[in-house]
This record gives structure tokens, sequence and C-alpha cells, in this order.
């Protein structure tokens, strides 16, 4: 299970810190992009890989 979090939650850090920055994927190279396995049908041993469709965005904050 995975938890992604709302626009304003940006918004709520923004209220508390002095500085806050928000790391995108598109900082990174594709070689260090998430990925997401998905099992395959139960009872059997088949994984799939993609790459993750969320938007993965990081604060990082500063006071």
């Amino acid at each position: 299970m995975m938890h992604e979090p709302g626009m304003d939650y940006f918004d709520r850090m923004r209220e508390v810190f002095s500085n806050v920055s928000v790391i995108t994927p598109e900082n990174f190279s594709p070689r260090h992009q998430l990925k997401v396995q998905i099992q395959g049908e139960e009872n059997t041993s088949e994984e799939k890989e993609f790459l993750s469709t969320s938007l993965n965005l990081v604060p990082v904050c500063r006071a």
C-alpha cells in the first residue's frame, strides 16, 4: 500500500519552514527513476516492472 499526499502537503510545509524545494523525477536521469514491481497472477512467479506513473515529488525543507 502506498500513500500519496496532495499538493496541499507542500503548502502546509511552507507555513512552517522558511524554504521548501520540491524535487521532481525530471531532476534525475532515467536510470534513477522509481520503478514499480507488480506480482503476476496467484501461483505464478511472474513479475512485471513499470516506471512509476505517480508524481514522486520529494520536499526538501530548510529552517
